[in-house]
């Protein structure tokens, strides 16, 4: 199953199954996946065999989900303490100076997708370099 949601392409056959859940002899199932390019994404079916919801996660959100579900994965997905602190150190942290309005624009949509604005403006640069050649990274 494939959808685009936000310039992210989740397609379940290329993304990482992180847990995956079903519900009994009904056709209701639910699944936790992580694309190629690090987004996380939910899709869940309900018992009529159809999607019932399709939504990226936010990182956080994610955590929490595998920490309740499948605890086992949480070092697999996020990574061990040290491996979380080299993570962090290969981030780079970039200020953009925004008009008001945008900014507010930006706040908005991002809390109506129920994701901050930190992953709401990284997803939104991946689309846009998504279209992009890539010859850097």
């Amino acid at each position: 199953m494939k959808r685009t949601i936000n310039g992210i392409t989740c397609d379940t056959v290329t993304a990482t199954e992180i847990i995956a859940e079903g519900h009994g002899c009904s056709l209701a199932w639910w699944g936790l996946y992580q694309t190629p390019g690090g987004s996380f994404f939910k899709v869940v079916v309900g018992t009529d065999g159809e999607v019932a919801d399709w939504a990226l996660m936010a990182a956080e959100q994610t955590k929490k989900m595998v920490e309740k579900y499948a605890p086992h994965m949480i070092e697999k997905v996020f990574g061990s303490a040290a491996a979380a602190s080299d993570a962090a150190s290969s981030e780079l942290r970039i200020t953009v100076q925004v008009p008001v309005c945008l900014a507010q624009r930006i706040e908005t949509v991002a809390a109506d997708q129920g994701i901050s604005v930190d992953n709401y403006v990284v997803h939104s640069i991946e689309k846009t370099l998504a279209q992009e050649p890539a010859n850097f990274c």
